[in-house]
């Protein structure tokens, strides 16, 4: 049927095919679920026009409350998609467009899950195809906006774990983000409280934001629109997320958890995709969502006990090495550089150099800084000299006695062995002040005997200085030996 319909060319005869097969699930005389799951993928396949485009839109939504197979519920939405899409472009009257905001205010979850993936995926269409919407697709978006903003105020209160989910209000926040942006229809939806405290983290976070919500949903298209929800936020509030260190570690670490824990392989792909997109639209933001929110990634890989299975009593790490290298390479992956960017550019390399050196990131994850940095359009060796002074402050931070994290210690570590590859004649020497600095005796000249006597008491005991005429000093040894390592 696909591709015979590919070569009919005659509207008329399109349009007549299509309402005998549609007049089948209409009038109930399907012998089953999968007899109306082969006739709405055929009424999906035939080509998109005015003449065929009305008779789907007018007919399926009025199937909706009498589908109750889910498979045939998503083939009839799925149907519904391409000639919905081309509907809101063509100046034709949408007749059902209040039979469709009607479903989409169904008790039935399944119904009101599939209708609002399809209406939002009709309006997404449009918006990647660059096209706009007719005089009549503009008045079908004032008609679903009311249902729109019930979605978003709907799922902010949701709980967690509530059944119904959190794909509405996910299409909701995508569309008025992303293709309904600048549309006069979605002006009041812009309002909706739940919309305007999207980046909200504590002390109850947004829906969008909260990971007791995403780590949990229950299907690809939950994580399909909350993708979405991410790009349009990062693209449309980048100043705000800009300045908001909680939202920007909360966006980052939602997106390393769809691109590295989604089940769904096509959510993972697209994920990275987005993450390249949005690097190359705004760089320096996209830089630190993706350094913050993957240095609190590793730190809580670390904390945590290590997920090992046995297999023929060898151990076995889950490791995201690969991953990991994936989400470098696209915050990396710049297609051209001109030279206002080079600065951005070069901050970005710095920002990276510690982190890219990772003991998690194993040879699978086929990355180095090295390739990283040339992929930006820049040479490592010039990078290493013209952001030395920078590059030491990161490296003696992370590297610092004792270290906040031993894990970037030792990748600071590692990322001095590359830039004494790179760049010897600077960084070799640079460490070798470094050591001499640390290790002068001369630190060491304010431990005197009273000093050596505190150290030298046992942790939870007290230490007496009975030399003293006057009176006893007594001292925690445990606390003065806190003090002494923090001073």
């Amino acid at each position: 049927m696909k591709v015979i319909s590919e070569k009919c060319e005659d509207t008329t005869i399109q349009s007549k095919i299509v309402t005998e097969i549609l007049a089948l699930p209409k009038t109930g005389k399907t012998s089953s679920p999968e007899h109306r799951v082969v006739l709405f993928q055929m009424t999906a396949f035939f080509p998109s026009n005015d003449t065929t485009s009305p008779i789907v839109v007018d007919t399926l939504p009025g199937l909706c409350t009498k589908e109750g197979n889910e498979a045939a519920l998503n083939a009839l939405c799925g149907a519904l998609i391409p000639h919905l899409s081309h509907s809101l472009t063509a100046n034709i009257p949408i007749a059902s467009s209040g039979q469709l905001v009607k479903e989409l205010g169904s008790t039935k979850v399944s119904t009101r899950r599939a209708l609002s993936n399809a209406v939002g995926e009709s309006i997404w269409t449009v918006h990647s195809r660059q096209a706009r919407f007719s005089a009549e697709g503009e008045k079908f978006l004032e008609t679903v906006m009311p249902a729109l903003e019930t979605a978003v105020t709907a799922s902010s209160t949701n709980q967690p774990a509530n059944s119904t989910g959190f794909l509405e209000g996910y299409v909701a926040v995508a569309l008025s983000l992303g293709p309904l942006y600048t549309t006069p229809s979605a002006t009041k939806l812009a309002q909706v409280p739940a919309l305007t405290d999207i980046l909200a983290v504590t002390p109850k976070p947004s829906f969008v934001l909260n990971d007791k919500i995403y780590t949990r949903l229950p299907a690809p298209e939950d994580e399909k629109w909350l993708l979405r929800c991410l790009e349009g936020i990062i693209s449309r509030q980048g100043g705000k997320v800009d300045k908001d260190d909680a939202a920007r570690l909360a966006i980052g670490s939602t997106l390393i958890h769809l691109a590295f824990e989604s089940k769904s392989s096509d959510v993972r792909r697209i994920t990275t995709t987005a993450i390249s997109d949005l690097a190359k639209s705004n760089p320096r933001l996209m830089s630190h969502i993706i350094r913050d929110s993957l240095a609190h990634w590793l730190q809580v890989q670390d904390a945590r006990a290590p997920k090992i299975r046995k297999v023929d009593e060898e151990e076995v790490v889950d490791s995201k090495s690969r991953d990991i290298g994936k989400i470098l390479s696209a915050v990396f992956h710049h297609q051209s550089t001109s030279s206002t960017d080079k600065s951005i550019c070069e901050d970005i390399a710095v920002d990276y150099i510690v982190l890219a050196h990772h003991p998690e990131i194993g040879e699978d994850a086929q990355v180095s800084w090295i390739a990283l940095v040339q992929s930006l359009g820049l040479d490592p060796g010039t990078v290493a000299v013209d952001k030395r002074v920078r590059i030491q402050e990161v490296l003696w931070e992370a590297a610092s006695a004792p270290p906040t994290d031993s894990r970037l210690a030792e990748a600071a570590y590692r990322a001095i062995t590359t830039l004494a590859f790179v760049q010897p004649e600077i960084y070799v020497q640079a460490v070798l002040e470094k050591l001499q600095a640390d290790l002068d005796p001369a630190n060491l000249d304010f431990i005197g005997l009273e000093e050596r006597g505190i150290w030298a008491i046992a942790p939870d005991e007290l230490y007496v200085d009975g030399t003293c005429p006057c009176h006893l000093i007594v001292f925690h040894a445990d606390v003065y030996s806190a003090r002494t390592q923090k001073g």
